[in-house]
């Protein structure tokens, strides 16, 4: 096939009939924003919201479904992992904002989902400005269990012959999660959005946030918080029995995900990815529940070291380059759950 396919093309042909809105005619049109790092649940999150605001008046935009529907680029050879890794990086945005404006001609709900923040802050802005109600609903699905399920579902398309199959390396994955709890914090600061609300690993709301108009101003309802919400629910008690089983499952997946030998997964990521989860198992921290009685004070103190050391690392990230509000919400957070789990407040 052509080095270079036709993407204009492509996107009239192919994503436009099969993924395009019929229907809108919304007086307050809503693009909700379902965000996360891969593997966080945002497609099962999607597909319920589909179901409430109505699949025939909604635009659904899912990257990986405009990449599975592009059968063309996912033939055999260099040309054809050329292209794939092209649109992917590329032509997948322009698509997904090209269906954008097709549902804001419409006046149809928009549903987005987005792994990666990008520029999700132009668009927000812009649709407001078009009149949609925008909103951003943050994942906080942990991080090992995200990545076991990237896992699979890789595994499982490869094995189904699916050459769209997206394989995730433990680093981009790490990376990824990152850069969420920074956008959050810019939003909050510059009330980016309508709404912000955060879901647990359940799929529950954990916070929920939304703006009030006062006169010539913007408003959160609530104090900011979405921020410090999503980390603390990811770092959330797991039961021990949970823990057990998230190590069986790995213990299961490695091996077959040592054969399968592909470069999204070399030997010293999974090595990585071994010693993370088994120090994870065995540290007190894991099982520490913030909101439960009498706190076992050793508990206690790795689950606060273990949220300190997040905090740095989303500080550290690439995405927080000029965002000076973070180290003192860090702070203050880390003093709050001192002070919760009767911890002593340095």
């Amino acid at each position: 096939m052509p080095d270079d396919p036709d993407w204009n093309s492509l996107f009239l042909e192919r994503i436009l009939p099969a993924f395009a809105v019929q229907a809108g005619g919304q007086d307050q049109p809503r693009c909700v924003f379902v965000t996360g790092h891969q593997g966080s649940g945002k497609t099962t999150t999607l597909q319920r919201l589909l179901t409430e605001l109505g699949p025939e008046q909604t635009q659904s935009i899912v990257p990986d479904a405009l990449l599975g529907q592009l059968d063309v680029l996912h033939g055999p050879g260099p040309d054809a992992t050329q292209a794939f890794d092209a649109y992917r990086r590329i032509h997948c945005a322009t698509h997904c904002e090209r269906l954008a404006d097709h549902a804001v001609a419409k006046r149809a709900h928009i549903l987005w989902e987005r792994a990666i923040p990008g520029n999700i802050e132009r668009i927000a802005i812009a649709l407001r400005r078009l009149g949609y109600r925008v909103e951003c609903l943050a994942l906080a699905t942990p991080v090992p269990e995200s990545w076991l399920a990237t896992l699979h579902r890789s595994l499982a398309a490869s094995a189904s012959g699916n050459r769209a199959a997206l394989h995730v390396s433990w680093p981009i994955l790490v990376e990824t999660a990152l850069r969420w709890p920074v956008l959050l914090d810019r939003a909050e600061s510059a009330l980016l959005f309508d709404r912000i609300a955060v879901l647990d690993r359940d799929g529950e709301t954990a916070f929920d946030n939304h703006v009030i108009a006062a006169p010539d101003q913007r408003l959160w309802s609530d104090p900011a918080f979405a921020f410090e919400s999503l980390l603390v629910e990811r770092a959330r008690a797991r039961p021990e029995a949970a823990l057990a089983a998230l190590l069986a499952d790995w213990d299961q997946l490695a091996p077959q995900i040592a054969a399968a030998e592909h470069p999204a997964w070399p030997p010293d990521d999974q090595a990585a990815f071994d010693l993370h989860l088994r120090a994870l198992v065995a540290d007190p921290g894991s099982r520490f529940d913030l909101d439960g009685p009498d706190p076992d004070p050793a508990a206690a103190q790795a689950w606060i070291g273990r949220l300190a050391s997040d905090l740095a690392a989303v500080r550290a990230s690439p995405e927080a380059r000029d965002q000076p509000t973070l180290a003192s919400r860090s702070e203050r957070l880390l003093g709050l759950v001192r002070q919760v789990s009767g911890q002593p407040i340095r």
